[in-house]
């Protein structure tokens, strides 16, 4: 059940569970902005009660960011002696889980929102008390839409922005990718996380190595933080090469990096093992724009990477088939 506030003849634990409160407000306010759960990280009681509560895998949205919740147990903090309290249970951007006890009174507050956070439930915590019930969790975790992120726009440092289409799936396809540079590809995850278990080259032209890695992304599609990287795939041979680079892509900006040891011709796609889903489509991952910046040596996969700025006036673009496969 989401956010609720029951009338107060039907509050289960105590008639505060039927108060309005400035932090019920601020939840719904930011709601109404797009902020709050997108699916899951539901807040009950444990099957033999105790001072925790158990917290569902979900999925949270906190201004741009979407981030992934892991289930988790949440401790109570510890009773008053005297008077009741409430206790916040919330997830932050990065998927963290706290709970926050807010003023033990007579009459007690619900706390604020911790900040870059959304509210989960509200925990009636009485003078005491050392195991929480089913009856003292009111849910306040206002649902959400994952709205579909505007389209990436990769953008140089001072220079315009250049609009990319979302387009569907199809083929491999093949282009060229120059020794010593690093190919940039952005990538959009929307709404639900995406597993990734390999990347598939499919050479036609034999060179020496190839580095690839994903970044996590800003919104200019500059490279922020490594995900996860390959040193070295051989393409001495032709044909499909696979490298294995197993990562979760919570939806927001990534980066497709492929750093060539020399000129080969390649066409590549990320896919699950086994080949790829009859359901994926275009809402799942963007295919869009190569960009590339020359790298000064072919070495370790940097965090957080080489930045594409001015200095690439050479600089091309062409659209290239991007494949993940969604667990």
């Amino acid at each position: 059940m989401p956010f609720t506030i029951p009338n107060e003849s039907a509050a289960p634990a105590d008639g505060a569970q039927a108060t309005i409160y400035e932090t019920d407000i601020r939840a719904l306010v930011a709601g109404i902005g797009g902020d709050g759960v997108i699916t899951g990280c539901v807040v009950t009681a444990q099957g033999t009660p105790n001072n925790t509560v158990a917290v569902a895998t979900g999925v949270v949205k906190v201004g741009a960011t979407y981030a992934v919740v892991v289930a988790a147990n949440v401790s109570m903090p510890v009773a008053d002696a005297t008077n009741p309290r409430w206790v916040l249970v919330s997830a932050s951007d990065a998927g963290a889980l706290t709970a926050t006890g807010g003023t033990a009174a007579a009459a007690p507050l619900l706390p604020a929102i911790p900040a870059s956070s959304v509210a989960l439930a509200a925990v009636w915590w009485p003078a005491n008390d050392t195991t929480v019930g089913g009856t003292q969790i009111t849910p306040k975790d206002v649902l959400v839409a994952a709205h579909t992120p505007p389209e990436a726009r990769p953008k140089r440092t001072s220079a315009t922005y250049y609009d990319v289409p979302g387009v569907g799936l199809r083929n491999w396809e093949v282009a060229q990718f120059d020794q010593n540079r690093i190919h940039y590809f952005p990538m959009r995850v929307r709404g639900r996380p995406l597993t990734i278990a390999e990347i598939r080259f499919r050479n036609t032209t034999t060179g020496t190595n190839v580095r690839v890695a994903i970044y996590r992304a800003n919104a200019d599609n500059q490279p922020l933080a490594l995900v996860g990287g390959v040193t070295g795939v051989s393409v001495a041979t032709t044909g499909v090469k696979t490298a294995a680079l197993s990562a979760t892509l919570t939806p927001g900006n990534y980066l497709l990096a492929v750093w060539p040891q020399g000129n080969v011709n390649l066409g590549c796609r990320l896919a699950d093992v086994g080949g790829l889903r009859a359901d994926l489509n275009e809402f799942d991952m963007i295919r869009s724009w190569k960009v590339f910046r020359d790298g000064t040596s072919f070495a370790s996969w940097a965090d957080p990477g080489v930045f594409w700025d001015d200095a690439d006036n050479t600089n091309t673009g062409f659209q290239m088939p991007l494949f993940v496969d969604v667990q």
